[in-house]
């Protein structure tokens, strides 16, 4: 494990730290996110008990938006628990195995409000990052098992700024040249 680093030891000259620096300051979005779906479960759960001990289907829709607001967000709090352990084993495991990165691209924040959504930049990224200020880059690995696929675990994304992003991708890019590029595109 690479010794701990301030957020003004930082430089693109060091894309290793850079990266762990970026993908440990996830913590904070992915907290939000838990307290969001557990206050979103309370109140429908609320909800439910509110409306009194008929069983409606209004009663139900509650119970069940509660329920599934509680395991989105058990769900989040078990991600943020094991982030960091799993931050750390992608980071050793571009030394060890890189040829099990799947995918290696940006993202950018396109639209706003609740019309906003993250979309992979197209290659080359120096000539479609545009005017976003929201970056991530993203790395896949490419994971056999299904479950851990549809949990999210093999997808580790971080926000960057404009430097930072073209810097990793090409860094992640050179250790793992077989990895692919933005979904929907084909390598040749």
């Amino acid at each position: 494990m690479l010794p701990p680093m301030s957020a003004t030891d930082l430089s693109v000259a060091d894309p290793r730290h850079l990266l762990e620096a970026r993908l440990e300051g996830m913590h904070k979005k992915q907290v939000a996110v838990a307290v969001l779906f557990f206050g979103s479960a309370a109140l429908f759960i609320g909800l439910t008990v509110a409306l009194g001990t008929a069983i409606t289907a209004t009663m139900l829709m509650c119970l069940a938006l509660g329920l599934v607001f509680l395991f989105y967000g058990c769900l989040t709090l078990w991600q943020l628990a094991t982030l960091e352990d799993r931050s750390r084993r992608m980071v050793q495991l571009l030394d060890l195995d890189p040829g099990r990165v799947k995918r290696v691209y940006g993202t950018k924040l396109v639209g706003s409000g609740r019309y906003s959504s993250m979309k992979p930049i197209k290659e080359p990224e120096t000539e479609n990052i545009g005017e976003s200020r929201t970056l991530c880059v993203v790395v896949e690995l490419a994971e056999p098992n299904r479950v851990k696929r549809l949990l999210g675990v093999q997808k580790y994304t971080a926000s960057v700024s404009r430097q930072e992003l073209l810097e990793l991708l090409s860094f992640l890019r050179g250790i793992a040249p077989q990895a692919e590029g933005p979904p929907g595109t084909k390598t040749s």
